[in-house]
């Protein structure tokens, strides 16, 4: 009865990895993650026969020791369209998986990149909103300095419970620092020296 697993291993050797999915899976997918940095590791998907603990001993004896630089965890199901989609968006992967798999894969990560931009349309969209509601109060706040914030983020909290918009607080607070950059004089160099005694404590 086939077992089907997800891989990760700490390695840039790609070939390796191929070399033990092609002796005990009869079909996998792999690539390598972070390629050129201290952190390049693979991700590979398996379908097998043999028993995790043979895969196991494959990779301890391949890798060194113990388990701390890989993880093998068991799927519930064949072809996981999520993990196959977060293999595939690497795009340099090899595989022997049917193509119809592969497409499948590809089409969902194209839809997740899809969904990430239509957000990021979103909090534009936002922003310009808020702006053309307060235009005019907003362009009175030039010498106002960090003394405006909370009425930028009265602006903000009003136009989140007017469009029953859920409340993130990152996304308030990215949304206030970005008005408080564009129409307060002096907010660029206060923010700046924020952010340089945050980094240098």
């Amino acid at each position: 009865m086939s077992q089907y697993y997800k891989l990760r291993v700490d390695t840039d050797n790609i070939d390796t990895i191929e070399g033990i999915l092609k002796k005990y899976s009869s079909s996998y997918i792999v690539c390598l993650e972070n390629v050129g940095t201290d952190n390049t590791h693979s991700h590979s998907y398996l379908e097998t026969t043999e028993k995790q603990a043979t895969i196991r001993n494959v990779l301890r004896k391949t890798f060194g020791s113990g388990n701390s630089s890989y993880s093998l965890k068991e799927l519930d199901e064949q072809y996981p369209v999520e993990y196959l989609a977060y293999v595939v968006k690497e795009k340099l992967f090899r595989h022997n998986l049917p193509q119809d798999v592969i497409d499948k894969a590809m089409a969902h990560d194209k839809e997740v990149k899809d969904g990430i931009k239509e957000k990021k349309a979103n909090k534009k969209t936002q922003l310009e909103k808020i702006i053309e509601q307060n235009k005019e109060q907003l362009e009175g706040m030039k010498e106002a300095k960090g003394f405006a914030m909370p009425e930028i983020t009265d602006m903000v909290l009003k136009y989140y419970k007017e469009n029953n918009i859920l409340v993130r607080e990152f996304q308030i607070i990215s949304l206030v620092q970005t008005l408080s950059l564009q129409y307060i004089d002096g907010y660029l160099e206060e923010y700046s020296r924020r952010l340089v005694d945050k980094m240098t404590k």
